[in-house]
């Protein structure tokens, strides 16, 4: 199982999260990528190598129309329950409008749901009250999405946090100034364990605290693991200590590959025609499918024929069920269970002199096994350049495993 573990001794805000992750590999062309299919305001993110009292990080900056978006103002990134910006029910929608993976929307989506429902709480206001500065509301996606996509690309299946400090002081909002903790930040912070921090600074945000606890499963010490990457995300302010996040990322000791459960189903068929399988293969799919094949076989009274078999997660089983009875001749469908083990899995990005192509890494106990260079990438770089698809498909493997023993994945 692969373990991110934030150590949060100067705090936590979203910018902070998204450069530790980027600086401890996670692809940041793959992430932008998936990032502007948000339909959101034209922005761009910003990578910079910091020193923070003498120590290394990476910085993150979001601007909108070339200006700094939400870190410049700190009103801007907390949320507010005055009528202005943008409203919390269409935030929501703009990142299901994406195309990002699925478990990257609803993570992302728990984050400001989470962060909103704390606001609405502390002002005694609906849920659909709640609006975040124009500006500020593209730079809080950014960080929070970006983080949970961060997490995605890399592998990350559990998430612990340190103790987090909170700092002490005023912090200037859209409400006016306001005492550290925030309120809508002390509302998030309930049954988190905290760190006295003797600094007049906001040290945990709304965002930050709103990611780490929807996202972290526990609260404390590092947990027992191999570690894999580390790396270091700046704050923006400068501070007394180094005001820098770190991020661990590592396999938990001694655990076997995680199993899941798949459902198989299979029809003989010797009386469909050739046509329909696209067809039927189409709505397998649709239908929740992770696999569809289709076998040659030969039946009783030596009638040659097919065997179409699906594997599905449980869940989809009836759905997959109604497709072939609907679209196939069959009378009856066996099914069966199965234990199915699977790598780790991430995304990186590479650039062939074709073009670039998405790879998706399979990992054991952090050690790359394997790289598969995604089909849709390599033949539409193959149309595009006229050039045989497996040209593309090697150069993409090739530069793969170069970046994997280069310890740049």
């Amino acid at each position: 199982m692969r373990i991110a573990y934030f150590d949060c001794f100067a705090g936590i805000s979203g910018d902070m999260a998204l450069a530790a992750l980027l600086d401890a590999g996670a692809d940041a062309a793959t992430l932008v990528a998936g990032l502007k299919t948000i339909p959101l305001p034209a922005w761009e993110l910003h990578l910079t190598p910091v020193r923070k009292c003498g120590f290394a990080a990476l910085a993150v900056t979001v601007t909108v129309g070339g200006e700094p978006a939400g870190h410049a103002h700190a009103a801007d990134r907390h949320p507010s329950a005055h009528h202005h910006g943008t409203r919390f029910p269409d935030l929501v929608a703009a990142i299901r409008a994406s195309e990002l993976p699925d478990p990257v929307k609803e993570r992302g989506i728990a984050v400001f749901t989470r962060l909103a429902e704390a606001e609405a709480k502390v002002h005694a206001t609906a849920l659909d009250a709640v609006h975040f500065h124009e500006v500020g509301a593209v730079d809080s996606i950014v960080d929070v999405v970006g983080t949970v996509y961060a997490l995605h690309l890399l592998g990350v299946e559990r998430v612990i946090c340190s103790e987090l400090p909170t700092g002490r002081g005023t912090i200037a909002t859209a409400h006016g100034l306001l005492p550290v903790p925030a309120p809508a930040t002390a509302e998030l912070l309930r049954g988190v364990p905290l760190r006295r921090a003797d600094v007049e600074a906001e040290l945990t945000t709304p965002t930050g605290a709103a990611l780490a606890t929807t996202l972290a499963s526990e609260f404390g010490a590092s947990p027992s693991m191999r570690l894999l990457r580390t790396g270091v995300g700046a704050g923006q302010r400068d501070l007394p200590f180094p005001n820098l996040l770190r991020v661990f990322l590592g396999e938990a000791p001694g655990e076997p590959l995680p199993a899941t459960t798949v459902t198989v189903l299979e029809a003989n068929l010797d009386d469909l025609s050739p046509q329909l399988y696209e067809r039927v293969i189409e709505r397998l799919f649709a239908a929740g499918a992770l696999d569809v094949t289709v076998q040659p076989v030969q039946m009783k009274k030596n009638r040659p024929a097919h065997t179409l078999s699906a594997i599905c997660p449980p869940e989809a089983t009836e759905a997959v069920l109604d497709v072939f009875f609907r679209e196939t001749t069959t009378l009856g469908v066996r099914m069966s269970e199965w234990r199915r083990v699977s790598l780790a899995r991430e995304w990186i990005v590479v650039t062939t002199p074709y073009g670039d192509v998405r790879v998706k890494l399979g990992r054991r106990d952090g050690e790359v096994l394997t790289v598969a260079p995604e089909y849709d990438d390599c033949l539409r770089l193959a149309r595009e350049r006229d050039v045989p698809l497996k040209e593309i498909h090697a150069a993409a493997s090739a530069l793969a495993w170069d970046r994997v023993r280069g310890g740049g994945s």
